[in-house]
């Protein structure tokens, strides 16, 4: 295979016509793994395109194995993966189709794509091939080979567990508070452990084996003495003037900086505590990644969290989902362009010192110690190519290359004394890390005693200067993973947090990451040439928190440079749920705009090429949705929301409560089925009192009603709110009603995110909605048909808000924006028809919840067709002649939504097909 791999590259150096001799290439190509093209791939296989919606034609397709492009010489540069990606995305290619490798060429380069892998995309050059032919080894049927990077992922995660293993022999139960003393000397005790391990097996800083020996041979098996043991060792760590040291222990050097400095209290070993830590040097600690080593190890707070072993742990690949768009990738180009120009190269290198990174959420330090990596590599391949090119081959250094890269450009705030502590001996190590690379090239410097550290503050970041972890230049770069709280979840203290960093800018539906933009745009103002990006849930780009959130950082005078559309961040944790996130970047206009995506959410990313990303994170004019008071659309009817109790769980009865009413006759008249949003889609049966038309000499015949009445009385009037003190002398009666009087369409609030439709359905007026039904009465049927199509749930989906990953319904922001022009009679008639269809689908499976139903798994092919011809119907009021994907749904939604917030007066629905005419004033607002 080798050796037909440089026949291939002898053979084709220099072709560039792609019309011409592409085919015969890439017959050539598969005859390098000894098989027949035309007996596993296709040429010119037609399929759909994603963002034309136009037919194309895939240039090699091997169903289940490969997509291909190919371009004319020097005509790829990623275009050829993009087009791929939007065939893929186009819908035609089904299932039991869906490739795992993308494959680009352009007669001089390749670029591999493995979508089952976090691994970057594999670019080189023809002449190259023979070193990588076997990653292709795939087209003859092997498997691709195992990623070395998840080898040591697993390699860390190992010794992480063994460090909680030692933890619990050492510490036990002990989960003291995140901010106490206790918990501040456990982290020093710790981190200095992890420090003596990790210095024993690797090179350049004490005689390797040496700890390992001192705790075998020096200390007695019963573990007795091995604290005062290992107190002696930190004193020796900590001592300047070695003719103090006792000779048995001067082999250990001065190690300090402040991270031998403080005294601590030692915990009393017993035999199993010792063999804990003898188990723990055992271990090769050389090869653990620090970034991984060090989120692994912030677990270690609670032994709860310990067990799960894992579940703060962050990727590198992850991570550099952030840093190479920011700043990485755009290094990496220059360096290659520059490859060959000794003055530019000094000149790229002379500018990496100038250079700042913030972490403001750092927690272990994950992100900073990947940066600093990174960046230290770059510089290190800057100097040894410089070199090359002077024609310094001698291996010893000259004394003026000093690096600029240096640990204290990098800063962090972290709010807990475990992940602070961690941080900083975790950055040690990567320096560690980076200055014994330069014995590949001369003599690497000592760093031993610790010198200049990263800064890592403990404090928290949203009441801290930014400026005392690490002062802004104009190429200061800021990034991280802010806690995600949503607004339950919040205290107090962090709600009042979230308002005073956004100040006049805070609405109240912004997520509390969102604090963190804040304090960016302060602490970067007037820094033209910064960066940042963060990884947040994905509900900041879609809801009522777009606008709150984006307005205020496109006046200052930022713009995406980048985004990860939503995918799957996920934690090693066992039982861990996946959470939905986005990276979205931002700079002043200084880079192209990079767009990445996902297939289904996982995988790789594929960057798809954009002119420009808005804040939906799509390839559209900037335009943001707000919420409207009545529908935009006179084809919509006005839908409500369902009444709201406000009673202090007296009227709305659980199971013991249900049997207790039912059990009473006179509080018995009064009970109704009463339904929520999850009631409504499983099915299930719940009750309530409904007491609009109570006797009220009923209260004094039924102990029930009296005792319930009582407490809601008392509830409603010690309430905080004056509308709820006032609701104390109507305790009998719903806080908020707004309960429909004849059949309605009910919308529920929240539904799965894997349904391919809204949930919707009718319901009778004897069954009492709560808060989480919206409703509207819908006498023709049109109202159903609309909310059903997947040009409702797409728009749903772009600008409803979320609860978790979870669709969250709104009549303001989803319904009454939704931008359906007014619609002939045909039209009505058409959907109208469909929209019954699919209520016919429905009854064919009686005893069926919508639940069941709307399994994406398991939907009724009936029901699918159905729905079917109901988008059909719903696409060609839009303009579509045939199914559009759901990316040219979302921009023809806005582009309509644009043209009619603009197009003067809106018609105002009063009921289903009646309608007024409001004032531009209005309107709903378009920005």
């Amino acid at each position: 295979m080798q050796a037909r791999a440089r026949a291939f590259v002898a053979a084709w150096s220099g072709e560039s016509r792609e019309r011409a001799e592409a085919q015969s290439w890439w017959n050539e190509f598969f005859g390098i793994f000894g098989v027949e093209r035309r007996r596993l791939a296709i040429f010119e296989r037609r399929a759909r395109r994603a963002s034309t919606g136009g037919d194309g034609s895939i240039d090699v397709f091997m169903p289940g194995v490969m997509i291909a492009e190919h371009k004319s010489l020097g005509k790829d540069g990623g275009a050829g993966t993009s087009q791929a990606v939007d065939y893929l995305e186009g819908g035609d290619i089904a299932a039991h189709e869906f490739p795992r490798y993308i494959v680009s060429a352009d007669f001089e380069t390749f670029t591999l794509t493995d979508l089952e892998s976090d691994d970057p995309p594999l670019t080189f050059q023809l002449k190259d091939l023979p070193k990588h032919v076997q990653r292709f080894a795939f087209l003859a049927g092997y498997e691709a080979p195992k990623r070395l990077s998840s080898e040591s992922e697993a390699v860390s995660i190992r010794a992480a567990r063994e460090m909680g293993k030692l933890y619990d022999a050492l510490l036990g139960d002990r989960s003291p508070e995140d901010n106490s003393d206790e918990a501040e000397d456990a982290a020093i005790f710790m981190t200095r452990l992890l420090f003596l391990l990790y210095g024993d097996d690797v090179v350049g800083l004490w005689e390797p084996g040496l700890f390992e020996s001192y705790v075998k041979n020096r200390t007695s098996e019963d573990g007795s003495d091995v604290g005062a043991a290992i107190a002696t060792l930190f004193q020796v760590l900590d001592t300047k003037d070695r003719r103090k040291v006792p000779e048995e222990l001067s082999a250990f050097p001065y190690a300090n900086g402040g991270l031998f400095r403080k005294r601590l209290d030692i915990p009393f070993f017993d035999r199993g505590m010792r063999d804990a830590l003898i188990a723990a040097t055992e271990i090769d600690w050389s090869g653990i990644s620090p970034a991984i080593f060090g989120s692994l190890f912030q677990g270690m707070s609670s032994r709860e969290e310990r067990r799960r072993s894992g579940s703060h742990y962050t990727t590198e690949t992850n991570i550099l989902k952030v840093l190479r768009p920011l700043f990485l990738d755009e290094l990496e180009d220059r360096l290659q362009r520059w490859w060959s120009s000794v003055p530019e190269l000094e000149k790229l290198r002379k500018e990496l010192g100038t250079y700042r990174f913030l972490d403001p959420a750092c927690g272990a330090g994950n992100f900073l110690i990947v940066a600093y990596r990174e960046m230290a590599d770059l510089e290190f391949r800057i100097i040894k190519r410089i070199r090359e090119l002077r024609g310094e081959v001698d291996y010893a250094l000259d004394s003026t290359w000093g690096l600029m890269v240096q640990p204290e450009h990098f800063g962090g705030i972290e709010l807990n004394w475990w992940p602070v502590k961690i941080a900083e001996t975790a950055m040690f190590l990567t320096q560690h890390k980076v200055t014994q690379r330069l014995g590949e090239i001369g003599e690497p410097p000592q760093i031993l005693p610790i010198g200049d550290a990263a800064h890592i503050v403990h404090g928290d970041a949203l009441t801290t200067d930014w400026n005392t972890a690490v002062a802004a230049t104009d190429r200061t770069f800021v990034f991280g993973n802010p806690p995600f709280h949503g607004h339950k979840e919040r205290s107090k203290e962090e709600a009042a947090n979230l308002r005073t960093a956004w100040g006049r800018d805070y609405n109240g539906n912004l997520d509390f990451v969102t604090a963190w933009h804040a304090k960016a745009l302060e602490y970067l103002k007037g820094r033209p040439l910064a960066r940042f990006a963060f990884v947040t849930t994905n509900s900041i780009v879609m809801g009522q928190s777009v606008a709150a959130l984006f307005k205020p950082i496109y006046a200052d005078g930022w713009r995406i440079a980048f985004a990860h559309r939503t995918f799957e961040w996920q934690s090693e944790a066992f039982g861990a749920a996946a959470v939905h996130c986005v990276i979205v970047g931002f700079d002043k206009g200084t880079t192209p705009p990079r767009l990445f995506t996902y297939v289904g959410g996982r995988g790789q990313p594929l960057e798809l090429a954009v002119g420009r990303i808005n804040a939906y994170l799509l390839d559209l004019d900037e335009v943001f949705v707000d919420g409207a008071a009545m529908p935009l659309s006179s084809s919509l009817a006005v839908v409500s929301s369902g009444s709201n109790p406000i009673d202090f769980g007296q009227l709305i009865l659980n199971e013991a409560g249900y049997a207790e009413a039912s059990a009473d006759p006179v509080a018995a008249k009064y009970l109704r089925p009463f339904s929520n949003g999850e009631d409504f889609i499983n099915g299930l049966q719940r009750w309530c009192l409904w007491l609009k038309d109570l006797d009220p000499s009923d209260v004094g015949r039924s102990e029930v009603l009296k005792r319930r009445l009582t407490t809601s009385a008392e509830k409603r009037s010690s309430s905080g709110r004056a509308a709820t003190i006032k609701l104390a002398a109507i305790p009998h009666l719903f806080g908020e009603d707004r309960q429909p009087d004849e059949r309605f369409l009910a919308f529920p609030q929240t539904f799965a995110e894997s349904r391919r439709f809204m949930t919707v359905g009718y319901m009778d007026p004897s069954t009492i909605i709560g808060m989480k039904i919206y409703w509207t009465v819908d006498p023709t049927g049109l109202q159903f048909a609309i909310a059903s199509t997947s040009m409702m749930i797409t728009w749903q989906k772009t600008v409803g808000g979320r609860l978790k990953s979870d669709p969250s319904f709104s009549n303001t922001l989803v319904w009454n924006t939704f931008p359906l022009r007014q619609l002939t009679d045909g039209e009505r008639g058409r959907l109208i028809d469909a929209g019954k269809k699919v209520l016919e689908a429905r009854n064919d499976a009686p005893g069926r919840t919508l639940a069941d139903l709307y399994n994406p798994l398991a939907m009724p092919k009936s029901l699918v067709d159905a729905h079917l011809a109901l988008d059909r119907a719903m696409d060609a009021t839009f303009g579509f002649r045939k199914a559009p994907t759901d990316l040219e749904r979302q921009k023809r939604l806005f582009e309509r939504y644009v043209e009619m917030t603009r197009a003067g007066e809106l018609e105002i629905p009063i009921a289903d097909g009646a309608a007024k005419r409001r004032r531009r004033g209005a309107r709903p607002k378009v920005t």
